[in-house]
């Protein structure tokens, strides 16, 4: 009894704190484990979180619940800074300025016609000589189109001609201009523009982009400088204008990037001489806003400039914060290009571009074969698709592929690479094969390493390792070279639909004659 009551009173004096905590305002439930509890419940309290810890868990899952929502509100917020717009007084300065500045500074091109100097029955022919010009310039400089656009034109002046030159011609006249695919595609429109548009070129936005390797740039610059339709054009030049013109910071090989610069340059075009803004705009590029050292103080339009004004913003207050180094950020404007705080990004960080993929590295040894003491060499066509296809050039092999320089005709049985400290020492031997006959007939008597030489494409890095073969008696291979290969005198090598990377072979070749030969074994 006197346990009991002893008991009783303990738990009349815990309800008593109970209620005066309550009283002052503290949390009752928090003091509940001070209450006897039967076994079933010790068990159950065993299984669940405590009361406070479940309040912490709350508190927890509330927090993240805000931040994501914040992080939502973000991302949908993304134009928050007004740079990233024209509005329109300053599409109306920007037209005026720098049609005023392409008047007076334009450059004399052989494609360009003054505005509204041609009359209608001239359109299509002015059409093709823009189309052609567009195309060369695609990846190439205008000092090195010039003269293979006046080639061009004095082979092909209309499209009709262009329809039925032979794709030899073609390759020949394109030689040494690069993307050798470009020659290919222009071909191919000119005979769909004769077969199915009775000669015509078309002479709206959307008709232009059905011609076969005509894409929204090309067709966009014919329909605004031939036809004066107010479109937008978008290039490489255009891009760099932009991006700068309006501080935008994201990456330019997005898609949602590059619907938003053919927005601003459709909206900036201006539609009385759309041909000669789009031309003004690409010429600034060009000229002016270049990718390094860009010269602000000669451009018309830099009080427009958002990149501009921002590093000089910057430079006023700390010279010395001028970023060239993107850092990571999470806050502020998602178009904007962030760098680190209280800093402004330089010019020539825009636009903003991926890293490049690094090049693949390849050897290729190539074997010039000559005959008749130097006077002829062997050439053969590559394939008509891929890389430089339907080109010519040397018989060539890589490391990772059994040597084959005249395959199948001719089986280059071993080639054995050894490097000394000085140069190569090779051994080259081959038995002539003709169907199920074998033949002990030594072709090649003798060669020498000549030199290596590199080109770089835009994805691969190629070094070639030059060899010159020489054949005997000159007439050997005649009756059994494939079609595809042929004998040129090496006087007119430089004339052939022949490749940049092997007129560097033939120079090489051509400098190492005074290297002493390598016999070879019989």
């Amino acid at each position: 009894m006197i346990r009991a009551s002893r008991v009783q009173r303990i738990m009349a004096c815990g309800n008593r704190l109970i209620t005066t905590l309550a009283e002052l305002g503290s949390d009752s439930s928090e003091f509940e484990d001070l209450q006897p509890k039967s076994l079933a419940q010790r068990k159950r309290s065993l299984k669940q979180p405590s009361v406070r810890k479940r309040k912490c868990i709350g508190k927890d899952k509330v927090k993240k619940e805000k931040e994501a929502d914040l992080k939502k509100e973000n991302e949908a917020d993304v134009s928050e800074c007004t740079d990233h717009t024209f509005d329109t007084k300053e599409i109306l300065t920007v037209r005026e300025k720098l049609l005023v500045h392409y008047d007076k500074h334009q450059r004399t091109l052989p494609w360009r016609k003054k505005h509204g100097t041609e009359v209608d029955v001239e359109k299509n022919v002015h059409a093709y000589s823009v189309w052609v010009s567009e195309i060369m310039l695609q990846q190439t400089r205008v000092a090195t189109v010039k003269e293979y656009y006046k080639k061009w034109m004095s082979k092909w002046p209309t499209v009709e001609a262009l329809s039925g030159a032979n794709m030899e011609d073609v390759n020949k006249c394109w030689a040494g201009l690069g993307y050798y695919s470009r020659a290919r595609r222009l071909h191919e429109s000119a005979v769909f523009v004769m077969e199915n548009l009775n000669g015509m070129i078309p002479t709206t936005l959307e008709g232009l982009k059905k011609l076969p390797g005509v894409g929204p740039y090309t067709a966009s610059a014919i329909a605004s400088i031939v036809f004066e339709q107010p479109v937008g054009v978008v290039d490489g030049n255009v891009i760099r204008v932009l991006t700068r013109m309006r501080a935008l910071g994201t990456d330019i090989t997005q898609k949602d990037t590059i619907s938003k610069l053919w927005s601003m340059s459709s909206s900036l075009v201006d539609p009385e001489r759309p041909g000669c803004f789009n031309q003004a705009l690409m010429e600034l590029g060009a000229l002016i806003c270049t990718p390094k050292s860009p010269k602000c103080s000669e451009c018309p339009v830099f009080q427009s400039c958002a990149a501009y004004q921002r590093q000089e913003a910057q430079k006023k207050r700390t010279p010395v914060k001028i970023e060239y180094d993107t850092v990571a950020s999470s806050t502020g404007c998602k178009l904007c290009l962030h760098v680190k705080a209280g800093a402004a990004p330089a010019i020539e960080m825009y636009p903003n571009k991926p890293p490049k993929k690094a090049s693949k590295a390849e050897d290729i040894f190539v074997f010039v074969c000559h005959r008749n003491s130097g006077a002829e060499v062997l050439v053969r066509q590559r394939p008509s698709k891929g890389l430089l296809a339907g080109l010519w050039e040397f018989p060539n092999s890589t490391t990772t592929e059994v040597a084959h320089s005249l395959a199948p005709e001719i089986l280059i049985s071993s080639l054995d690479v050894g490097k000394t400290s000085q140069d190569y020492v090779w051994r080259l031997e081959s038995t002539l094969k003709r169907g199920n006959a074998s033949m002990e007939n030594t072709i090649f008597y003798s060669t020498k390493f000549c030199g290596s030489v590199q080109h770089i494409f835009s994805h691969r890095k190629h070094t070639y390792h030059v060899f010159d073969v020489q054949f005997s008696p000159p007439e050997a291979l005649d009756h059994v070279l494939p079609f595809k290969y042929r004998w040129i005198p090496i006087s007119t090598v430089s004339e052939e639909a022949i490749s940049t990377n092997m007129k560097k072979v033939i120079e090489c070749y051509r400098s190492a004659k005074s290297q002493p030969k390598i016999q070879l074994k019989k």
